[in-house]
């Protein structure tokens, strides 16, 4: 009985992960798709500069303009 639930077992994980990869793969593309607007690209360009802020700190400091 215990050989017969392992090929069970391990085609219903089979399944399983193929489910979670497509899940991920069309989550994956509506996200792509979605973030082709001008905001979206702003928000992206707002994000990479707070992240590399701490690296240009030095090369890009701040000027008076007034």
């Amino acid at each position: 009985m215990c050989a017969l639930k392992l090929p069970v077992l391990l085609i219903v994980l089979s399944l399983a992960l193929s489910h979670l990869q497509a899940t991920l793969i069309e989550s994956h593309q509506v996200e792509k798709r979605r973030c082709n607007t001008a905001t979206c690209a702003t928000q992206r360009l707002v994000n990479f500069l707070s992240r590399s802020s701490n690296n240009l700190g030095a090369i890009l400091s701040p000027t008076d303009v007034g």
